[in-house]
């Protein structure tokens, strides 16, 4: 364990703030950690008629598009479920009926306080809601062996994907 000796605030930003904060570690030892927290996230693993819903996306910050499971930020006031169902609405125009939880992700506890929460559903009726102005998808429906073949040859490199799909394919939903 270690004690927080003290905090800096080096950054506030939407979604994320950045701190150096400095520690006393369990061996008593003074220590420096950088520190994102962010806004919790919430993902849906969707699947209907045989097949995955996934979106294709420009990410930036890793300068390449990517294919992932729907998913976005918690909004304040709002409980991961709510959030997940407004993703899934926004993102494929899909409102499932019922969602079941899958796990909650840490996707990088060393420096990074996200918690990430995880559901699939496969009860929907279309209802879309419109899309974040600056988000540019394309919505993707696999067939469930396609996926399971990408899947294989790591295809996605998205961990909340790869985790969704680890519990899908591992008969645990």
């Amino acid at each position: 364990m270690e004690t927080k000796l003290s905090s800096k605030e080096i950054f506030k930003g939407h979604i994320i703030d950045v701190f150096h904060d400095e520690v006393v570690t369990s061996e008593g030892r003074k220590a420096k950690r950088e520190v994102v927290k962010h806004v919790p996230g919430v993902s849906i693993l969707a699947c209907h008629e045989g097949c995955l819903y996934f979106v294709r996306q420009y990410r930036y910050a890793v300068q390449s598009y990517m294919v992932e499971i729907p998913a976005g930020l918690v909004d304040p006031g709002e409980t991961p479920e709510e959030a997940a169902a407004r993703e899934l609405q926004e993102e494929v125009g899909l409102k499932p009926d019922y969602l079941k939880y899958v796990c909650n992700l840490q996707p990088s506890p060393g420096f990074l306080d996200e918690e990430h929460t995880i559901f699939y559903s496969d009860d929907f009726t279309q209802h879309e809601l419109p899309r974040d102005p600056d988000e540019n998808i394309q919505i993707l429906k696999i067939p469930i062996e396609t996926v399971r073949m990408l899947y294989r040859n790591a295809f996605f490199t998205d961990a909340k994907t790869i985790c969704a799909l680890g519990y899908f394919f591992s008969d645990e939903i």
